[in-house]
């Protein structure tokens, strides 16, 4: 690869003088078809596994994206959970009011994996907009038995953002509110997890 370098214009440092005939030819042939070098890949990564590939801009440019289908599981009866948060917060986020059902996602306050039984118990949810639900997810915030909303000190919020996290509460919803037991669990076990 030394040797390339003294052939590529881009790069600041010499590289090896003494490249040959053919690493210029291989040179000129890559930029003329760099496509034709991606189809070789596959053949060359195991051999190259253990070894970090460079991150220049070529490898960048060059790389194709593809569909490939994954089998993945998927949450049975999560539909569910998500209406009876619908019909509970009224199709609103329990902390902005927003009611855009596309920004809107049914949060498990005990996580999905932790507890098998308490997983469709609508008292284990809250209705939060995409923004809350990712910090409440990731432990930066979390709620008081009261509903009162708790940030971490180890969210940035610059000053424009701050109306949407400090002194907040949750609204009470028609129905279903939110188990205590859950939510002294989401701050023992899931608040500032990251710092764990």
């Amino acid at each position: 690869m030394a040797n390339f370098a003294a052939l590529d214009p881009t790069i600041h440092q010499k590289g090896m003088g003494n490249f040959s005939k053919s690493d210029g030819e291989i040179w000129v042939e890559f930029f003329a078809a760099p496509s034709s070098f991606l189809s070789k890949l596959p053949d060359l990564e195991p051999i190259y596994e253990q070894t970090a590939l460079p991150t220049d801009r070529f490898v960048h440019e060059l790389r194709e994206g593809v569909d490939v289908e994954r089998t993945v599981k998927t949450r049975k009866n999560q539909n569910y959970f998500r209406e009876m948060l619908f019909a509970s917060y009224e199709g609103k986020c329990g902390l902005t009011h927003i009611a855009q059902p596309e920004l809107l996602n049914a949060s498990h306050i005990k996580p999905w994996a932790t507890d098998i039984e308490a997983r469709l118990d609508p008292r284990n949810g809250i209705l939060l907009n995409a923004l809350h639900d990712r910090a409440f997810d990731r432990g930066l915030i979390t709620f008081e038995d009261d509903l009162s909303l708790v940030v971490s000190k180890h969210i940035d919020l610059p000053e424009i953002s701050r109306p949407f996290f400090e002194g907040k509460s949750l609204i009470s919803p028609s129905r279903f509110a939110p188990d205590p037991a859950f939510l002294a669990f989401h701050r023992d076990n899931e608040f500032e997890k990251f710092l764990r």
